[in-house]
């Protein structure tokens, strides 16, 4: 029927009590589904200054191959790193998984690049401990698939920082086995790093000196001991009889520490942790 001009069309109650039935019908539906599809995970994050996210692992097998059955995990600061491409089938996996398994194919003396990220990035600090790399296979044991790492490098995929760098040398670097020998970390048989070459190695600059009691002093880190700078530290005694005190003056303290922070000595190019904020030293 057509209505006169300037009429106003109405809808009838029972007209708008079904498009609202229809609406509530489709947000119901919506909201299963929602619940029912997979929520894609963040891109990874960029680290920011003093963290570790984004990674390159270049492996090389020696003469015993990785099958691709195997599954191998790695770990830094106990957080596991997520595989892009954790089936190595050279497109990134949506989710990301945190292990490797595939596309080594047992093949000796190759080299496989794998990139991987932490969610949530962890503390730069942690490399102090190394990376953890961790073989599981579950064939039986007439099976069992041992293979040997040849060589390593890790490259922070952020800064282009070079984490690790063992190049292939006369002797493996772990040969892993189904049993034993399943967990090896890049710090294994090896001095702790002394990035700035001052004698003081990153962890004491960082963590403090040992006790033999297990405790740490932890005077240097407290006074701004850099892991990527040279560190002097300098004591300060004077006389002080309840009257009279040679203590040096503020200003005197405040130039020696301005001459010592002038001084021509270069820092290390690239710091992994990031810059360490300079603490004034008290005395």
């Amino acid at each position: 029927m057509r209505l006169p001009p300037g009429a106003a069309r109405t809808r009838s109650p029972r007209g708008r009590s079904r498009a609202a039935a229809v609406l509530v019908a489709a947000v119901l539906v919506a909201a299963v589904l929602s619940g029912l599809s997979p929520v894609a995970p963040a891109a990874p994050a960029h680290a920011d200054a003093g963290q570790v996210c984004r990674v390159a692992f270049t492996v090389t097998t020696g003469g015993d191959g990785l099958r691709d059955d195997s599954l191998e995990t790695v770990t830094l600061g106990g957080a596991a790193f997520l595989f892009e491409d954790w089936n190595g089938d050279g497109a990134d996996d949506t989710p990301p998984k945190p292990f490797h398994q595939g596309g080594t194919g047992d093949r000796p003396h190759t080299t496989f690049t794998w990139n991987a990220h932490l969610s949530p990035c962890v503390p730069a600090t942690a490399l102090l401990d190394g990376f953890t790399f961790h073989h599981l296979t579950t064939v039986p044991d007439w099976q069992a698939d041992n293979w040997d790492l040849k060589a390593l490098r890790i490259v922070d995929r952020d800064s282009g920082f070079v984490y690790v760098d063992r190049p292939p040398s006369g002797a493996l670097l772990h040969r892993f086995y189904k049993n034993s020998d399943q967990t090896w970390n890049t710090n294994e048989g090896r001095p702790d790093t002394d990035t700035d070459g001052d004698g003081l190695t990153d962890r004491i600059e960082l963590r403090g000196i040992p006790r033999p009691d297990g405790t740490r002093d932890t005077w240097l880190p407290e006074h701004g001991a850099d892991p990527c700078r040279k560190t002097i530290a300098v004591e300060i005694d004077w006389l002080d009889d309840g009257q009279d005190s040679d203590r040096p003056s503020a200003g005197a303290m405040a130039e020696a520490r301005h001459m010592f922070d002038s001084a021509p000595v270069n820092p290390a190019g690239l710091c992994p942790y990031g810059p360490t904020p300079g603490r004034a030293s008290s005395c």
